[in-house]
């Protein structure tokens, strides 16, 4: 299915993700200015004004250049009064620091092991815009990834977006 892009087409997910160029980059890292990444971060829920629970977890792993590479999250249980597996993300990195895969994966608790939920690809143009948002669903019955959408962006020689197509898989035919 191929049609004009609507502003209503492209779901929740994609119109709010952000795949911009992380404003951290190794010429910030050289500076002395102190460069803080967030490596981890607590949620408490508050079961009164003066005391509250565990949530979730989140740890962040980043590389040389400040790019977070590793993002996992956990869930508090209260009956074993520990932390627990709940999803992560793994995000890759093309030489110029644009990101070009994010995959995301669910714990499995049967199998004690992290299983594929879902993955976005991302393509750039030499003047860092984005030229295309590819996500796909991991299908555990076919043991592979299956096409969901993906969106084509063409720029004029001033980098204004003058084209943008996006496209639904058709499980019917595919």
């Amino acid at each position: 299915l191929l049609h004009q892009e609507k502003p209503e087409y492209i779901s929740n997910f994609l119109k709010n993700a952000s795949y911009k160029k992380p404003k951290i980059n190794s010429e910030l890292l050289a500076t002395e200015e102190p460069v803080f990444l967030v490596d981890s971060v607590i949620t408490y829920t508050f079961s009164s004004d003066t005391d509250s629970l565990f949530d979730t977890r989140t740890i962040n792993v980043y590389d040389a250049n400040g790019n977070p590479t590793l993002t996992v999250n956990y869930r508090w249980s209260s009956a074993t009064k520990d932390w627990i597996f709940s999803f992560k993300n793994e995000n890759s990195y093309d030489a110029d620091g644009n990101k070009c895969v994010v995959t995301w994966y669910n714990w499995d608790s049967d199998s004690n092991d992290w299983v594929f939920s879902m993955k976005n690809e991302l393509s750039w143009d030499a003047n860092g815009k984005l030229t295309l948002q590819a996500n796909y669903r991991w299908h555990s019955n076919i043991n592979n990834w299956v096409g969901n959408m993906k969106i084509e962006s063409n720029y004029d020689a001033n980098g204004n977006e003058i084209l943008r197509v996006g496209y639904d898989w058709d499980s019917g035919i595919n």
